[in-house]
């Protein structure tokens, strides 16, 4: 897995099923119109715990490449506040047992995996990600 910088950074995964129901009624709730309101998972892990979790959601050993580290923020971890308020939200889906049911939705309908033979923007683009001469 490409991992920029260290991977210590903190974000708040969630499981999409957690999420989706909450933005699809927000355009019906007043109270929604004009906020700006954290959907997201209750705890912030980094990067790398992910990485190590989708490793161990897809049966493979974790194996991770580090690339440069991007411009981005260090650690982000959501206030749910707003959320809690409006939607009476909550992130009831732990983040492993998500990324199981993922895991196993993608072995359930996913192709066996094709090298991209031509990719037409490659400005930015990671050395890892770049196809290989075939």
């Amino acid at each position: 897995m490409t991992v920029f910088g260290d991977g210590l950074q903190m974000r708040n995964f969630s499981y999409v099923r957690d999420v989706v129901p909450h933005i699809v009624k927000s355009v019906d709730i007043e109270s929604a119109l004009g906020q700006v309101i954290n959907l997201g998972g209750e705890q912030a892990y980094t990067v790398l715990e992910l990485s190590r979790m989708v490793a161990h959601a897809i049966g493979v050993e974790w194996e991770v490449q580090h690339e440069p580290q991007r411009l981005e923020v260090r650690k982000l971890n959501l206030d749910h506040t707003r959320a809690r308020r409006i939607f009476r939200f909550t992130s009831e889906t732990p983040l492993q047992l998500g990324l199981e049911y993922i895991a196993q939705w993608a072995k359930n309908h996913m192709r066996e995996p094709r090298p991209f033979r031509f990719v037409e923007l490659d400005i930015n683009l990671p050395p890892a990600w770049r196809a290989k001469a075939v």
